[in-house]
């Protein structure tokens, strides 16, 4: 795991509105790549960090 300076943290609000925005775009018939980037760029969240959390939460869905 990486150590993150407070500067460098991500914002866990806009991480989980990004995420909320990305699941409605693929809801809407979006496709993730695409989804994915227009929503990591609107929140201003790593794109990477935004597919691991989408990651979780599809996962935490089946189980």
């Amino acid at each position: 795991m990486t150590r993150r300076t407070a500067g460098q943290r991500l914002d866990e609000s806009r991480l989980e509105a990004a995420l909320s925005n990305l699941i409605r775009r693929i809801e809407a018939g979006e496709e993730f790549p695409v989804a994915c980037w227009r929503s990591s760029c609107a929140f201003n969240v790593p794109y990477e960090a935004l597919q691991d959390a989408y990651d979780r939460a599809d996962e935490a869905a089946y189980h």
